[in-house]
């Protein structure tokens, strides 16, 4: 999909490093929705529910805010009108206390009413010309920055404006069922913005980011052990690269995953990689991803196996090395798939040998080892035998 421009607050125990010396400090994209509860958020004179990993805005007049405030930022949304006709809602920002007596602030809203969905309420140039999805789920990225603020409507350009007035506030969803109908809002995800950022080299634990993918030119930068197992998928706001079947043409000589795509020439020693990734295919307790690196060879690699249910051959750090794979931890942890997009790290230091992997808790590894074998390698994507979708892939290294 479009590659949304944010910069990260890269946090890892490798480098103990929070900010960043040099270059961008920045915030990872963080979910503000975690698919099964409100935990973050404030329901304010309404009633919302958490109903098949969305926010359903069920009743009454009111507020679904952010008990955190934020000034600088991207939000990136997904929000479906349940009403046939006369919907409406909106999402706040940058607003002052709600005054006594009123159901929502004064402003600053980004309309969801029918007819004006995606416009900014109280200016001119902020219109949406671009046409919304009906009935179905539309995807929007607001980016606030000092005095200027721009949306992108399912992956285009809508607005941009200036005039806004600076100051930390909460986030709403807006609840106006009784005039405006229910709404479901899904994948609400925020990246903060540094006030310096602007013009600066992008890096990561003082690594610079030596390549990003969105997939909206293609996947031509990626090679994978079965073209035929790979296709571009149409998301609102843009495209993501996925798995389309479990199987794969491709059998490794020794017991290791069929399914890979490899960046193209870029290898690297030390390294931060970010990307989101969805389970497109419910397999219960076999839902998995692979996220690869050091790869040397077909026979020589790392690859960390995000598996719903561990066991020794799931749920690992693993590493081939001309044999079948092998794992490096003792993981009981498991990953907590579901039908959602969800945000995935992995750390390398290869000096030190250790790996740590994140799943969605940017701040906390899911998993963590210690291995020397293989240093500077390429990095890559895939599956053992499950179906996924990637996107939004940033890699950070030298």
């Amino acid at each position: 999909m479009r590659f949304r421009t944010h910069t990260l607050v890269c946090i890892s125990a490798l480098f103990m490093a929070p900010v960043l010396a040099t270059g961008v400090a920045a915030a990872e994209p963080v979910s503000l929705f975690d698919g099964r509860t409100l935990d973050g958020w404030d329901v304010l004179t309404c009633e919302a529910v958490v109903q098949d990993g969305v926010i359903l805005l069920q009743a009454g007049n009111g507020l679904v805010q952010t008990a955190k405030k934020y000034r600088d930022f991207v939000l990136d949304y997904e929000w479906k009108a349940l009403r046939d006709d006369n919907w409406d809602s909106g999402v706040y920002f940058r607003y002052d206390e709600v005054p006594a007596g009123r159901p929502w602030p004064k402003r600053y809203q980004v309309n969801l009413r029918k007819g004006m969905e995606g416009n900014l309420d109280g200016f001119p140039t902020g219109k949406n010309p671009i046409a919304i999805k009906v009935g179905d789920w539309n995807r929007f990225e607001l980016t606030v920055r000092g005095v200027a603020a721009s949306l992108k409507v399912n992956g285009q350009e809508a607005w941009q404006v200036e005039g806004l007035e600076e100051l930390d506030s909460h986030i709403a969803l807006q609840a106006e069922v009784p005039g405006g109908g229910q709404f479901l809002f899904r994948n609400i995800r925020l990246t903060e913005l540094d006030e310096q950022a602007a013009g600066q080299a992008e890096t990561c634990l003082g690594l610079p980011l030596v390549f990003s993918e969105d997939f909206e030119q293609g996947s031509a930068r990626w090679q994978t052990t079965d073209d035929t197992a790979w296709e571009l998928r149409e998301y609102a706001g843009g495209k993501a690269f996925g798995l389309n079947r479990r199987t794969s043409n491709y059998q490794p000589k020794v017991r290791s995953p069929h399914n890979i795509a490899l960046i193209k020439d870029v290898e690297v020693a030390d390294f931060v990689l970010t990307l989101r990734v969805k389970s497109t295919l419910d397999t219960g307790g076999h839902r998995d991803c692979c996220i690869f690196f050091g790869y040397q060879s077909p026979t020589q690699f790392y690859y960390v196996h995000l598996g719903a249910r561990p066991d020794p051959n799931s749920g690992q750090i693993m590493i081939v090395n001309e044999a079948p794979r092998t794992p490096l931890t003792d993981n009981k942890n498991p990953t907590p798939w579901d039908d959602q997009w969800h945000d995935v790290k992995v750390v390398r230091h290869a000096e030190t040998g250790t790996i740590e992997i994140y799943f969605d808790d940017m701040a906390k590894p899911l998993m963590t080892a210690i291995d020397k074998t293989f240093g500077k390698g390429q990095v890559g994507i895939g599956s053992f035998d499950d179906m996924n979708d990637f996107d939004d892939v940033k890699l950070f290294g030298k």
